[in-house]
């Protein structure tokens, strides 16, 4: 096999790997001018985008553990965009700091151990 033939079926393994992978790219004619995008096509594109986000796990969540202490620690994550009321950083950090003071009122810190208990200095 010639290096001419063997990057010719290279190149061909190549276009069929992208389009099993939907990786294909629409060829552009050059002489064409491209035409503006419709509403439509706008709004299925960030339909998409907004698919896309829930698929990868672009959302508010909440994660509560307790370690071996008994400490809680409360983990709050509240995404821009998700909610029309949560649209830029600002409103997003004053949501999350609602939703983990509400959780933090419901466990509290642990009572702190005296020293009398543990043998230590009387107090």
């Amino acid at each position: 096999m010639s290096d001419s033939e063997y990057h010719a079926e290279i190149q061909e393994l190549r276009a069929e790997l992208e389009r099993l992978r939907g990786l294909t790219r629409p060829t552009i004619v050059a002489d064409e001018k491209p035409r503006p995008l419709r509403q439509s096509e706008v709004l299925r594109s960030l339909l998409a985008v907004n698919e896309a986000k829930a698929k990868r796990g672009d959302h508010s969540s909440i994660r509560i553990t307790r370690g071996m202490t008994g400490n809680v620690s409360i983990e709050v994550l509240v995404t821009t965009g998700e909610a029309e009321d949560i649209a830029t950083p600002e409103l997003a950090a004053a949501k999350a700091q609602a939703v983990y003071d509400t959780l933090a009122s419901f466990y509290p810190a642990p009572a702190a151990a005296t020293k009398d208990a543990k043998g230590g200095k009387d107090a």
